[in-house]
Order: structure tokens, then C-alpha cells, then sequence
């Protein structure tokens, strides 16, 4: 009876498993996306330039805007003086697709941008005092797939990277300083780049290709 109940619990865990993954890979591919980000423009990488530049992308104008609101600023120059004090700063479910005017504010220590509709990180690079990053959300919206802008956050000690589209997690081999990772929800086939992640003291790994 134990045998067979056992064998039950495995096959509905299994079949649950490939539903979860069967929704990841719909929801990664390009017609499952809410939004692309919009190429990355070095030039937007100053803050003040793309707040004062009316013909600025979409994209990096709304994240400006998001800026400019979290510190209750209108002017350009006062909202980019405000936003050089803040250490943490929340900008979960704000609709953001460019993370471009993030580059500008590298004392940040702790950055919650989970349930956006981000695909690029790379100017996430800059941030290199980082200790928290959230780029997940339950309800999902980011689909970030490379994660090589973060592999030189050595400072990193809190990574949540759910409900993404990430594959390959060997960028954050040398992010010594973890503790706390979560990659559940994603299409990780290979878990051998973070085994000597030494430091981790909660893992969250389920659903992923290299679970079942």
C-alpha cells in the first residue's frame, strides 16, 4: 500500500511539475511577454539628460517618472538630488520595462523591482553596493533571462530572481556573499554553478528543469 501511494505522489508530482513548466516556457516565449524593453541607450544612463529630454524612449521616460515619485520631486535636479541620499528603493508593479536611469544611483544598497515588465538588466551592472536585489513578484511580469549584469555585485547577499525566464545561472557563481537565493520558477537546468555558494543559508529552487 506504502508502495503504491508512494508511486501515486510521484507521478501527480511529476505531472505538476511539467504544467509549471509548460506555463514557464509560455509565458518566456516572445508572444507570452507584456512588454519588450526597449534597446539599451547609453546616453540615458544619466538620470538628469533623460529626465530633461522630451523625446526620450517610452520606456525610460515612465521610469523616470516612477523615480521622480518616489521621492515626491517634479524638478529634474531635485529629484536626482533626492534619489542620491536613498539607500533602498521600491519600485515593485510600477509597469517598468527600462531600468536605464537606475544606473545613475550607485550608492543603492537594497533595489525591489519585482513584478515589472523588465527583460534587460544590464544596467543593473552599475549598482555595485548592492547587499538586496528582488527582480520576482508572485503574480510573475519580469521575464529576465541573462543574468550576466549581476556577476560582479560581490556585495549581494539577498538575490530573488522568481518567476523569471532565467536558464543559466553561472553568472552568479561568484556572488560568494549570498544567503538567501531564490530561483523557483524558472527553467534552470544546471544547479553545479552555485555549489560553492558557501554562505547560502535558504535556497528556493522549486520548480526548475534540474528539480525534475
Amino acid at each position: 500500500m506504502y508502495a503504491r501511494t508512494l508511486q501515486i505522489f510521484i507521478f501527480t508530482l511529476t505531472a505538476f511539475s511539467s504544467l509549471c513548466f509548460a506555463e514557464i516556457r509560455q509565458s518566456c516565449e516572445p508572444s507570452g511577454l507584456r512588454a519588450q524593453s526597449s534597446p539599451t541607450h547609453m546616453a540615458y544612463y544619466d538620470f538628469v539628460k533623460a529626465c530633461k529630454d522630451t523625446k526620450a524612449p517610452e520606456g525610460i521616460q515612465n521610469t523616470v517618472s516612477k523615480l521622480k515619485l518616489a521621492v515626491d520631486r517634479a524638478d529634474c535636479l531635485d529629484a536626482f538630488s533626492e534619489l542620491r541620499k536613498k539607500k533602498f528603493l521600491v519600485l515593485r508593479y510600477s509597469e517598468i520595462t527600462s531600468l536605464e536611469p537606475l544606473a545613475s544611483f550607485p550608492q543603492l544598497t537594497e533595489l525591489s523591482i519585482g513584478g515589472n515588465e523588465i527583460t534587460d538588466i544590464t544596467p543593473l551592472a552599475s549598482l555595485t553596493q548592492l547587499k538586496k536585489l528582488n527582480l520576482g513578484g508572485l503574480l510573475g511580469y519580469n521575464k529576465v533571462s541573462d543574468l550576466k549584469p549581476l556577476k560582479d555585485l560581490r556585495q549581494l547577499e539577498e538575490l530573488h530572481i522568481n518567476r523569471n525566464c532565467v536558464q543559466d545561472i553561472s553568472p552568479i557563481a561568484s556572488l560568494s556573499k549570498l544567503t538567501y537565493l531564490d530561483l523557483s520558477r524558472n527553467g534552470i537546468e544546471d544547479l553545479s554553478p552555485i555549489t560553492g555558494l558557501n554562505k547560502l543559508k535558504e535556497l528556493k529552487l522549486y520548480p526548475n528543469q534540474a528539480i525534475f
